[in-house]
This record gives structure tokens, C-alpha cells and sequence, in this order.
């Protein structure tokens, strides 16, 4: 019997008793060193290719095991949850079963049982991977050696510099610090790579964030040179493949900064409707499956946008250059030709392997301007503003079709972060038409291309947008009854969420109760099985026009390639055993850049509202919790009002009703307020405020 074959069945026979590396050589009557050595290759194969596994001194078949992996999430006070790779519920690590495994480690843990059978808690039983290479911190220095406590209080421990290895760093000052080792009992050992400064200062704050996230301020060399080696002419064989759309009248329109343009549209209006033609830039003709740009466009994902700056997928030589759809150029295109009647039901659909031309590089500012009627660009933009008028007119009746179908328009308040001549500013995100209008175009290109992959049977990466969960409807229900609301007995369907928003409209509680109901539903990801998008109301729909800075797009942009040129058994066989795996990547990417965005944005929103300490605001209760009461201010942006900076009193939490009550005052959700600011923490990004009297 080969000996991979005996010890899969000597482990099995083993079951959860496992077997010591000791006995398993006695089993084969190995006592040599050289055998012992080619015996522990193979276990150490095995191993890797999660056949067998070894912890606690004793090897054990991985399904025989009962081991859970995931990885940890570590709590300031010292527990963890381990946030499970299955997706099952999260399990609670008590801080003594951590058995030395640091915020992010890939672990296996056992699960715990009690007297009367199994709990929700584990304890660590092996560090798979550690999480966690590089950090930042707060360096501090003694006699002789010195050490960084990390800005991520969850991650368990400061981390030791011995002497020489600090870099000069001064204490007091923000340094990044890479991990040499963990050892068994002690401290994490490393040195300092970067002194970053004042920990304070808003750019290094900025510039902790992304080396926290591991985040890729440059592309590889090989990347740079691939990228550099693409032939910029259209070569004639293209041009013969393509449908030539140069002819057609083609705007881009985009917000003021934008730097790379995948998307532009043109119009024609028919007898009985309209024709709209949605051009993305043909990524997939530039970066070549399995090159070194599609690699590395593959681990990072997505583009990551902070104010300011981008980091973006693809490097700037196609994502600013070839693969940007700038005025006055040829470009290679995907279009997606889509036929409208006069109530924007779609009629017709085809899709083609293209080459236009902009005429245009409009933004949004621009084309509402000229919606709103500025003579002076209307007369610059003469040659476009029928094709704009139409583009809006057919914007309005999509609107009005998806309001009739129920599709939920949270219109969630968010604030808009950015700079101008050198100044951050801060200020509440205003919807507008031209938004609206491209926003609707390329919703109706993404359900178009959806619809016309899965009706051919093939792999695809859909977006999918799940039904709300049980539980968080019965908060939002709860959370709905507090405002004085009255909610549909099911919320079963988009329209139920549609008509209770509606009802909203005008209303200052509208922004908090849309708040309310994004968290009440499932976020959106990426999937290889069709799921329908719920807030949208859509059976099918992925991300197809935005291939330069999400990778998902760019796959199905090759899927329909492939399909319009006939090579669906090719894609079959690349992708049925690999969309799964391709889907998860991309959603974990999604979910790290919201995070790091999230975060950045924070930094930036507290460092503008340093100067406004001391200042009076009005505003509205947005959130009400046991440790205090959050008020939004009309530019969007949220603070807390801790119990301590609320009038004196003994307060209860009411969570049923979301109301916080001493015996004398009350907060409920949507109440007017005026609040003095007495602090910003950029360290853990909240504002606070002071309750100065109720409206």
C-alpha cells in the first residue's frame, strides 16, 4: 500500500484521537533520520492540501478534526470573535483561549462544550497564518530598547523594539513598524521602516490607515513594463472585428475631478421610443487573462478613492490613458445598444465588440447646468443639447417605470468629502438629474448584459442584493413603530420599503429612517449563482461598466467578448470550476477598500470640524443608544452626545421604543436639536457633541 494511502487510512481509523508523529513511525518501523524526514515531507503535504492536520502534538484527518477556521477578531478588552470562513455565525474566543493568536491571524479553533452541551465559545488550537505583517503605532522609548503601541487597540499586545532597530524615532512619534517575529511567551518583536511623524497630523493619520490596510501605493515593476509594451494603435485586424460607432454623436459625463472615463452614451430618439447606446472601455483587450497586470488587478480588485487621491486597479497608462474614453480619440468599446419604447420599456437589446470616439468630456455639474438652463453653456454645448434633452426625458420615464415596479430608493445622506484650491471641505451629498441620468443608463446596461449571459447558460459574476434578514426586520419594524410609522405586516417586498420612503419625502426623518433600512438589509456582493438584486427589484444584474476600477466587470466583459465571438465552450471550461472563487476575492476586496474608505473619510470629516469646536449646531436625533444620543447635522455629518454632556439625571434606554429618559427629559429619533461641538477623536473618528436645548 503507498504510504499516503496508509496514513489517510490510519488517521481515519484513529478518528478524533488522532495519532503522535512518534507512533505513526512505529506504525511504518521507521527509526532512521533520512526516513523520518521524507515521512514529515509528506505529512507536511498533506498538510498544505488540508487533507490531514496536526495540532497539539498528534495528527488527525482535517474531516475527522472537528475544527472551525477563520480568522480573528480581537476586542480591545482582550476577547476575540473568530469571523468564520464558512459564513456561519461568529464564535466567541474568551481572552485565555487565545493561546497566542493576534488581531487577523488565519486560525482553527475547537469548539467549546459545556455541562449541557455545546457553546458559541472555541479556543485556539493552531495559527494557520499570521494576519497581521506590518502595523502603526505610537513608538516609546526605555533604557536600552523600546516599544510601539499599535493604533489598532484590538491587536493584543505592543510590539518590543530591541536596540538598533528603532530608526531614531523619538517617543511620541507615529512609526511603521514591521513584524520579525511572534514569539511563544512575550511581546511580538520588531523594527521600525518608517518614522511617519506627529501622530496627530491629518496626512499621517492618512498615510496610517493605508499601511495598516496593507494598501499598494505602487505597482510592481513587471506590472509598469507589461503595461508599457501595449501597442497603442488599433491595428487593422481589430478595426475589422469591430462595429465602428466614431460616427455617432458620444459624451462622457463624469464629476469634476474624475481622471479615467469606462463609460459614455449616445441617444437617438425614434418613432414610439428611443435608442440608447452605453460604450465601456474594452479593458479586456489591453489586459491579457493571467498577465501580470491581470494578476495584480485581480489582488487588489477594486480602485480605492479617498479624498483627493486614488489607488487605482489598473496602472495609469491604461486607466488614465488607453482604456480612458477621452474626447476626440479612438478607443476600443463594448457597447450594449438598447431599444426603449416611450414608457422606457426595453424592447430590444445587442451588444457589440466596438471602436467610438467621444465628442464630449461633460460632468455633471455641466449638464445640470444646462438642464437648469444656463445660456451660456448651451450655446457651447449646441451640438449635444437635443441628444441631452432626449438623454433626460428618457431618464424621467425610467425613473417612473422603476417607481412603478417598487425598486427601493433609499437616497441614503452622505457627505461629500473633497478639495478646492487647497481647502477640505465638507458638505452634505446632493442628488442631482445629470447623477441620476447616467446612474439610470447604467443600471439598465448592467440588468441588460445580466439578462443576456444567464438566459445563455454561461458562468457569470452577478451582483446580488439578498431579502432583508428576519431579525433586522423586526428592528426596523420596532425602530419604525418609534418614529410613529406604520410599516406593512410583512416588508416582504421592495415596494413595501419603496412606499414607506415615499411617504417620507420632504421630511427630515427620511435621511435617518433610510439609515435604518440599508442596515436592515443584506449587502450587496459578487456571486456566481443568480440571487436578483432586492433594492433594485432585478431577477438579473452585475456590474459590466466600470472595467477599469472593478475587476468583476472586467470579467464579464470577457464572458460576452467570448460570446459574441463565439467561444462559449471556452468559456465553460475557464470559468465553471473558477467564478466561485473569483466571485469571493472580489467581495472580500470590495469590502477591505469600503472599510479603508470609510476610515479615511472619518479622519478627513473630524479634521474639518476642528475648527468649528465650539460652535452651535442644529440638527437631528439620528441614533439612540444606552451610552447616549447621535445627531446628524444638516451637512451630514454625525456626532455623538455621550451621557455625560446630557443634562444630569438617571437615564434609561428604552430599546423597543429606540428612547433614551431621565425624569425629566426624553430623546426619540427625528427630534430637532441645538448641540455645541466640544471635541473631534480622529483616532476612533467620532465627533461629540453637547446638548445645549430641544427645538
Amino acid at each position: 500500500m503507498k504510504i499516503v494511502e496508509y496514513i489517510i487510512d490510519l488517521l481515519n481509523i484513529c478518528g478524533r484521537d488522532g495519532i503522535s508523529f512518534r507512533s505513526i513511525c512505529k506504525k511504518l518501523s521507521i527509526t532512521g533520520y533520512s526516513e523520518k524526514e521524507d515521512l514529515l515531507a509528506v505529512l507536511n503535504n498533506l498538510e498544505r492540501e488540508k487533507i490531514i492536520i496536526e495540532y497539539a502534538g498528534k495528527y488527525f484527518l482535517y474531516k475527522n478534526a472537528g475544527l472551525v477556521e477563520g480568522k480573528i477578531k480581537r476586542h480591545e478588552r482582550g476577547f476575540a470573535f473568530l469571523i468564520r470562513s464558512d459564513g456561519e455565525k461568529d464564535l466567541f474566543i474568551p481572552p485565555k483561549y487565545l493561546n497566542g493568536a493576534y488581531q487577523g491571524d488565519k486560525v482553527l479553533v475547537k469548539m467549546l462544550a459545556f455541562k449541557d452541551g455545546e457553546s458559541d465559545e472555541a479556543e485556539v488550537v493552531k495559527i494557520v497564518e499570521r494576519g497581521v505583517n506590518r502595523l502603526t503605532g505610537v513608538y516609546f522609548a526605555e533604557k536600552g530598547y523600546g516599544f510601539v503601541t499599535p493604533d489598532d487597540s484590538g491587536f493584543g499586545s505592543d510590539i518590543y523594539i530591541a536596540k538598533g532597530r528603532a530608526l531614531n524615532a523619538k517617543t511620541g512619534q507615529k512609526v511603521a513598524v514591521k513584524i520579525l517575529s511572534y514569539p511563544k511567551n512575550g511581546s511580538p518583536n520588531g523594527i521600525i521602516t518608517d518614522i511617519l511623524g506627529n501622530p496627530f497630523d491629518i496626512n499621517t493619520q492618512v498615510q496610517s490607515v493605508l499601511i495598516n490596510n496593507e494598501v499598494a501605493l505602487e505597482f510592481p515593476e513587471g506590472v509598469l513594463r507589461e503595461a508599457e509594451r501595449i501597442d497603442e494603435e488599433i491595428s487593422s485586424q481589430e478595426r475589422i472585428s469591430r462595429h465602428d460607432f466614431t460616427n455617432l454623436l458620444t459624451v462622457t459625463i463624469d464629476g469634476d475631478d474624475a481622471k479615467d472615463f469606462d463609460d459614455a452614451i449616445s441617444l437617438e430618439k425614434i418613432d414610439g421610443g428611443y435608442i440608447l447606446f452605453v460604450h465601456i472601455a474594452d479593458v479586456s483587450a489591453f489586459v491579457k487573462e493571467g498577465g501580470k497586470i491581470d494578476k495584480e488587478a485581480y489582488k487588489r480588485g477594486t480602485s480605492i478613492y479617498i479624498p483627493g487621491r486614488v489607488f487605482p486597479m489598473l496602472p495609469e497608462r491604461l486607466s488614465n490613458g488607453l482604456c480612458s474614453l477621452n474626447p476626440n480619440v479612438e478607443r476600443l468599446t463594448l457597447t450594449a445598444k438598447l431599444t426603449f419604447d416611450n414608457d422606457a420599456n426595453l424592447i430590444e437589446k445587442s451588444f457589440y465588440k466596438s471602436i467610438i470616439r467621444s465628442n464630449y468630456r461633460l460632468t455633471y455639474k455641466k449638464v445640470q447646468a444646462i438642464f437648469d438652463g444656463d445660456s451660456a453653456l448651451r450655446e457651447e454645448y449646441s451640438e449635444v443639447l437635443y441628444m441631452l434633452e432626449c438623454a433626460r426625458e428618457l431618464m424621467h420615464k425610467m425613473l417612473a417605470l422603476r417607481d412603478k415596479k417598487g425598486s427601493v430608493d433609499l437616497g441614503v445622506e452622505e457627505c461629500r468629502i473633497f478639495f478646492e484650491k487647497g481647502e477640505l471641505i465638507v458638505e452634505k451629498r446632493e442628488g442631482i438629474e445629470s447623477e441620476r441620468l447616467i446612474e439610470q443608463f447604467m443600471i439598465a446596461a448592467n440588468v441588460a448584459v445580466a439578462e443576456f449571459i444567464y438566459y445563455s447558460e454561461l458562468p457569470l459574476i452577478y451582483r446580488v442584493h439578498g431579502k432583508p434578514d428576519g431579525d433586522k426586520l423586526l428592528t426596523l419594524k420596532s425602530f419604525l413603530k418609534a418614529c410613529g410609522l406604520k410599516a406593512p405586516q410583512k416588508l416582504e417586498f421592495p415596494m413595501d420599503f419603496q412606499k414607506i420612503l415615499v411617504s417620507l419625502n420632504g421630511l427630515p426623518i427620511k435621511g435617518v429612517v433610510s439609515d435604518v433600512m440599508l442596515r436592515s438589509m443584506q449587502k450587496a456582493v459578487y456571486s456566481a449563482q443568480n440571487q436578483g438584486h432586492f433594492g433594485l427589484n432585478e431577477r438579473c444584474y452585475c456590474h459590466f461598466t466600470s472595467p477599469i476600477r472593478r475587476y468583476p466587470d472586467l470579467i464579464v466583459h470577457r464572458i460576452l467578448k467570448a460570446v459574441l465571438e463565439g467561444r462559449v465552450g471556452e468559456i465553460l471550461e475557464r470559468y465553471e470550476n473558477t467564478i466561485d472563487e473569483i466571485a469571493l476575492n472580489t467581495s472580500d476586496c470590495e469590502r477591505r477598500a469600503d472599510l479603508i474608505e470609510r476610515d479615511i473619510d472619518d479622519l478627513y470629516i473630524c479634521k474639518f470640524m476642528e475648527s468649528f469646536v465650539g460652535d452651535f449646531f442644529e440638527g437631528i436625533v439620528s441614533g439612540v443608544t444606552s451610552f447616549g444620543v447621535f445627531v446628524r447635522l444638516e451637512n451630514a455629518v454625525e456626532g455623538l452626545i455621550p451621557l455625560e454632556n446630557l443634562p444630569k439625571g438617571r437615564y434609561e434606554f428604552y430599546e423597543e421604543s429606540f428612547t433614551l429618559k431621565s425624569n425629566k427629559l426624553s430623546f426619540k429619533l427625528g427630534e430637532a436639536l441645538v448641540v455645541k461641538l466640544v471635541a473631534t477623536d480622529s483616532s476612533s473618528g467620532r465627533i461629540y457633541f453637547e446638548l445645549i436645548r430641544k427645538l
